[in-house]
């Protein structure tokens, strides 16, 4: 999604903004008694104060309510890191109830919007909660470890599209490889890159495919190195580049790097020379703040493992955005972690 600022509005006011999500909204039947699990975010710029939370059953003809919580304060987020407070409600089921309001009362002294801070949610469709879909590695306690990301490998029908930037087939099918952050970023609290990346990884029978997206920020992108040739020493170090590692079980890592002249470099841990095949497409936007490089890589999966299936194959696994700013190096990576250590990257499942 590309968000651009048609017309120029006044900041609005130094106020909290409290909301509500259905897809945040989860009752566990198994539990007895069954409980309603919800959880009530601020996205202002304020901390919201003291704030009430109402659940209420509602049947054709009547309301009743089920519970009502107060919650003391919800500060603000700081550093793009989700700011919220979960909250948990036990409920004898009522089948007859078709639908559960959840209602948070407005923030002192106002709020920034009014709109999301009421949610009805049809009763069958509240989510089970082994059916929810954490994010763990987005927030935790200061000095803690963030857990290692994890997606599977999507599989398409038939490759991918090709036109540039916005190549059909990528999002939706795969999972979202990103927000990038800074490399070595191990512990909580979660540091986001400057220079912001996000990719999507897909596989048929033959290829993987690889769409990732970079934007704008500082020097203007670096691509020396032509290819099909060597050109001057160190001409491929001092280019921005996209580098995707890889680690099979029991071997030692390699990883193929591409810059947006399709110029590609292997890289292994034990020194051993290898070429891999590789197709990419790249679109540099030269005239906008949004993404400046988009680039659509094509991997033959024989290239990668010569070793029977893949399926259900768990491999090490990482993308990194090498960049420059101000003429100094800068990574950052999907996982987060250190590109020379396999145990700090994610990990793919084929």
């Amino acid at each position: 999604m590309e968000i651009r600022q048609v017309q120029s509005r006044p900041l609005p006011a130094v106020l909290p903004d409290l909301a509500l999500s259905e897809t945040e909204c989860l009752l566990d039947r198994s539990s007895n008694p069954p409980v309603l699990t919800v959880r009530v975010h601020n996205v202002g710029i304020r901390d919201s104060g003291s704030a009430k939370v109402t659940l209420t059953a509602l049947f054709e003809n009547r309301e009743e309510q089920i519970g009502v919580h107060k919650v003391p304060n919800i500060p603000w987020p700081k550093a793009l890191m989700p700011s919220f407070v979960t909250l948990q409600q036990p409920w004898k089921i009522d089948e007859r109830a078709r639908a559960i309001r959840v209602e948070v009362s407005t923030a002192t002294p106002d709020e920034i919007c009014v709109e999301n801070n009421s949610i009805e949610v049809a009763t069958r469709d509240w989510i089970a909660p082994r059916d929810f879909r954490e994010r763990p590695n987005l927030y935790g306690p200061d000095g803690t470890d963030i857990p290692r990301p994890a997606w599977p490998v999507a599989r398409c029908e038939s490759p991918p599209g090709t036109q540039l930037p916005s190549a059909t087939g990528f999002v939706g099918v795969s999972h979202l490889f990103g927000p990038f952050r800074e490399t070595g970023n191990l512990k909580f609290p979660v540091r986001y890159c400057r220079r912001q990346s996000m990719a999507w990884v897909l596989r048929d029978d033959k290829n993987l495919y690889v769409l990732m997206s970079s934007w704008k920020l500082g020097a203007a992108l670096r691509r020396k190195a032509k290819p099909g040739t060597v050109g001057p020493v160190g001409n491929f170090a001092a280019d921005d580049r996209i580098e995707l590692l890889f680690q099979p079980p029991g071997k030692p890592w390699r990883s193929i790097q591409v810059n947006a002249n399709s110029a590609v470099q292997g890289r292994t841990a034990d020194g051993k020379p290898w070429s891999p095949s590789v197709k990419s497409l790249h679109n540099v936007a030269q005239d906008t703040w949004c993404a400046e490089w988009c680039c659509r890589l094509e991997i033959p999966l024989q290239s990668l493992s010569t070793e029977g299936d893949l399926d259900g194959q768990v491999w090490h696994f990482d993308i990194v955005r090498h960049a420059f700013d101000q003429g100094q190096p800068q990574r950052s990576s999907w996982s987060g972690g250190v590109p020379e250590s396999p145990q700090t990257w994610g990990s793919i499942t084929w």
